[in-house]
This record gives C-alpha cells, structure tokens and sequence, in this order.
C-alpha cells in the first residue's frame, strides 16, 4: 500500500495503511499540521523513521499539485 495525506479536521497527516488480517490499520508517518507541504526535512525524516517503508513521493507531491481543492483529502 502506499502512502497518502490525510485530513482530520484542519490538520494533514502522512499516513500509511497496513493489513492486519482483516483488518486495516493507519500508521501515522509525519504529523503536517495545518498545511499539507512536506519539506525536504520532513521527507528525510520519515524515511529514516520508516526505512521498510516505500513511500511514492513524486506521485504524491503530483496528486497534490493536480488538485484545486481539498476534495482529494478525506478523513473516513
């Protein structure tokens, strides 16, 4: 699975689904706050906090920049 942004409330997250049996669990990489931006501190960070983690982040930062609004960033 891959990692994607999510949204509660007003703050983003970085987060990343796993199985476990039947069911899903949601690990939370980075912590966004109230702007969904990942500097490249932040991407740094979590891959050295999550190595076994293969994080898409071109595809990520380019879902991001297709997207006018937040429509895209829902909280289940």
């Amino acid at each position: 699975m891959m990692a994607f942004i999510r949204r509660k409330g007003e703050y983003y997250y970085l987060v990343h689904s796993v199985r476990d049996g039947d069911t899903v669990k949601q690990i939370t990489l980075a912590y966004l706050g109230k702007n969904p931006y990942i500097s490249d501190e932040m991407r740094e960070r979590v891959e050295q906090e999550h190595p076994d983690i293969d994080i898409a982040w071109d595809e990520l930062m380019e879902v991001r920049e297709q997207e006018d609004d937040d429509e895209w960033l829902k909280w289940d």
